[in-house]
């Protein structure tokens, strides 16, 4: 799962500076506690579940950051993979 790319009018350089200097392109996104993934299991009768890994956002999130929730919803940007249980 990839951060949360925010771009330069949202930018905010990370606290550790040092980490900012090596990583210059970390000031435009925002970045999770924890990585995230999840495990895809598929039954025998067809059912897919997916187990997510939650974290949280350790820059601020994308609305404290000020970013404009026009081209995607605001309810699906979340540092957090939901569980799924899906049926054929």
């Amino acid at each position: 799962m990839s951060y949360f790319w925010l771009g330069g009018k949202y930018m905010k350089p990370p606290a550790d500076q040092k980490l900012g200097e090596n990583y210059p392109a970390m000031k435009y996104y925002t970045r999770y506690k924890e990585s995230l993934y999840c495990f895809v299991k598929i039954k025998e009768n067809g059912h897919i579940v997916i187990e997510g890994k939650t974290s949280v956002f350790i820059d601020g999130t994308p609305k404290e950051r000020g970013f404009p929730f026009n081209a995607v919803s605001e309810e699906t940007v979340s540092a957090s993979i939901t569980n799924r249980h899906i049926k054929p």
